[in-house]
């Protein structure tokens, strides 16, 4: 190459290199700007300068330090809808909801079409369990955004929550009717009909989603939630129960002592969105010791016949039991259970009238009606059960002959949960039981108060596994302590459930242990 060439050469290069040079400069300077508050950098009063160092933190994952900045910002400009905007996006992500909503109120307030905080201000009153609040933000966004799935998707669940479920599903019967062809809006359909409780109406809808949008696996896991519900269940448990009661307060020697092995099998079917039917059969062959007394050995046989009735919130059943080994009904009524949300609360309420035969050894049974109430907010719980009974007639000491014994049972517990996986929960009860009358072949006790405490423990070490243990102490009003202690492991695994357990309760006037072996299966599709 010669000179002249060479020279020529550099006189091309050397301006395209300072071009370039500048080039990337202004390039990079402009993108450190954005980070290092440019064009006031170090400039302190400027809200700018502190927005940058926010985001500068929140890239860099340090979110306690980017809200000290972005609050620093809103210092010297309350209004800033940046500001605001990072920090309700930083606050939702910390589950501060109220916190969110702080800081997304000024942002609608400054541009009342800002999707994004109508939109966040709505999940934020989901989150905290004010679901007619949540629908009213939720209805400002679709404003602006007609139609949008997601958006739609949440308003349904909000308008379910505030047992509101047909406005939830009109929401995407209108958009089906708009538009037949999307697989969203049936399948946003089917899965408010299985939040409200109508797994077979459910399935169809999500069938057709399934035609509209057969690669989308949400609606296959929609489609085997409903096909779960509708399956048929069948469980078997085996049970080892002893039970005894001693011939005096202290004494080892016990007045009887009964072995027994109790089999149970169960069959369960939705046929429909509103009616279930069950089936039990229990075998009971049990061995009676006594003191100084002949033993007695006993088979005992149970059917029961249950049909379930849901409507929405309300479920009504209606039951029937005999035992041919006896030649009776052994059990008949009628059962309520009934459930709401309110704000932060959710109540469950279950009401039965019947006969029971509770006690197949001394042939005795009672008429009752029972009523259990529970009330929930957050991790704290209330239940309180009262029952009323009538024992049909047998001999009572107080009246040396035969006659019906009418009593009265409460219980109220309060409990508090902790912590997460493992749940701890602890709390205290306070039971009461009164029969009118005194009588040899059944326990009745008169004017009987037993306060105590109680502690759980549930556990799910893996996918499928679960522990749980139990105990409760307490003291009765004749100063009598007595302890009960429980426990319980269980595996899930697709249509099987295994559950083994123990359980054992002791007062000086009676005892028991009982062990078990549960399996239940249920049979249709996965």
């Amino acid at each position: 190459m010669n000179r002249e060439t060479e020279d020529g050469i550099q006189t091309v290069i050397r301006p395209f290199t300072l071009v370039m040079v500048l080039f990337f400069w202004s390039v990079t300077g402009l993108a450190q700007g954005h980070i290092t508050a440019n064009p006031t950098d170090g400039d302190t009063t400027s809200a700018d300068y502190w927005r940058a160092k926010g985001f500068n933190a929140r890239m860099q994952g340090d979110m306690e330090l980017s809200k000290r900045y972005y609050k620093r910002v809103l210092d010297i400009d309350p209004a800033d809808w940046d500001a605001n905007l990072a920090l309700a996006r930083i606050y939702w992500d910390d589950g501060d909801y109220d916190a969110a909503i702080r800081h997304y109120l000024p942002v609608v307030a400054y541009d009342s079409t800002n999707t994004e905080s109508l939109w966040g201000i709505g999940r934020c009153h989901y989150r905290s369990g004010r679901f007619r609040e949540a629908e009213k933000w939720y209805s400002k966004a679709l404003v602006h955004l007609p139609g949008h799935t997601p958006l739609l998707e949440d308003l349904s669940y909000a308008l379910v929550n505030s047992n509101q479920g047909q406005e939830a599903l009109q929401v995407f019967l209108d958009m089906i009717k708009n538009d037949s062809s999307m697989a969203n809006a049936w399948m946003g359909a089917g899965r408010v009909y299985l939040a409200t409780g109508k797994p077979y109406t459910a399935r169809r809808y999500l069938r057709k989603a399934d035609q509209l949008d057969p690669n989308n696996e949400e609606i296959k896991s929609l489609i085997r939630r409903a096909e779960q519900q509708l399956a048929l269940t069948m469980g078997l448990t085996s049970m080892y129960i002893n039970e005894q009661e001693p011939i005096d307060m202290g004494s080892d020697t016990p007045a009887y002592n009964i072995n027994a092995l109790v089999h149970t099998l169960s069959l369960s079917k939705r046929v429909s969105d509103h009616l279930v039917l069950r089936f039990s059969h229990l075998i009971d062959r049990s061995h009676r010791a006594y003191f100084q007394q002949e033993d007695e050995r006993r088979w005992y046989d149970n059917t029961t016949l249950r049909g379930t009735l849901i409507r929405g919130n309300h479920q009504l059943s209606t039951y029937l039991g005999a035992s041919v080994n006896e030649e009776m009904l052994t059990t008949y009524g009628i059962h309520h259970a009934w459930n709401r949300r309110a704000g932060k609360f959710t109540f469950a309420n279950h009401l039965s009238a019947g006969y029971d035969y509770y006690y197949y050894w001394n042939q005795v049974g009672h008429d009752h009606i029972t009523n259990n109430l529970t009330i929930r907010r957050g991790k704290l719980r209330f239940d309180a059960q009262y029952r009323y009974v009538n024992v049909r007639e047998l001999y009572l000491l107080d009246l040396d002959t035969l006659g019906r014994n009418p009593g009265q049972h409460y219980t109220v517990t309060l409990r508090y949960t902790f912590f997460s996986n493992p749940n701890i929960t602890v709390g205290i009860y306070q039971n009461y039981r009164d029969y009118r009358y005194r009588s040899p072949r059944y326990w009745s006790p008169q004017q009987r108060t037993l306060n105590g405490a109680l502690a759980t423990l549930y556990w799910e070490p893996a996918e499928g596994m679960y522990a749980t243990m139990t105990g409760n102490i307490g003291r009765d009003s004749d100063d009598i302590e007595h302890w009960e202690a429980s426990g319980e492991m269980g595996y899930n695994r697709k249509s099987m459930s295994y559950s083994v357990g123990l359980s054992r309760f002791y007062n000086p006037w009676y005892e028991n242990f009982i062990g078990y072996l549960s399996v239940s299966k249920r049979f249709g599709k996965e």
